[in-house]
């Protein structure tokens, strides 16, 4: 019987550990997410890049993200956070038609690497999204 705290006590413990997980916690800040169309319609495929406006006095590290079916957001894999302010976007798109005999894992390209700014609230940025004009 004189074991039964001490058992109880080390469960106690384990059992808190457990329930603090493992994983490492998503990097601080603010999410970003949003959609991408070009000429009316989604992107099918391509990649965006947030890089912190320097000459507006923003840095720190930048974000990318793939463009899947129109839309762009952080992965549970691969989380991405920012704290707010400018930045510079650059968006490159495809038609999504794969040819990897051609090198193009996304296809062709829909326009040349689009860039335009943006500004982020100190907060999750759902719905940032951008018409690709060219």
């Amino acid at each position: 019987m004189k074991h039964i705290p001490t058992l109880l006590g080390t469960l106690l413990v384990v059992g808190l550990l457990a329930s603090l997980g493992c994983g490492e916690k998503a990097p601080e800040g603010y999410t970003v997410s949003g959609t991408v169309s070009y000429k009316g319609s989604p992107v099918s495929r391509g990649t965006i890049l947030f890089t912190p406006d320097a000459s507006a006095g923003n840095s720190g590290a930048g974000m990318m993200f793939q463009i899947v079916d129109g839309k762009y957001q952080e992965t549970p894999e691969d989380p991405k956070r920012h704290k707010g302010g400018a930045f510079q976007v650059r968006i490159n798109g495809f038609d999504g038609n794969a040819d990897p005999a051609a090198e193009l894992p996304f296809g062709k390209p829909l326009f040349m690497e689009y860039t335009t700014k943006v500004e982020l609230p100190s907060s999750d940025a759902a719905n940032t999204d951008f018409d690709v004009k060219k």
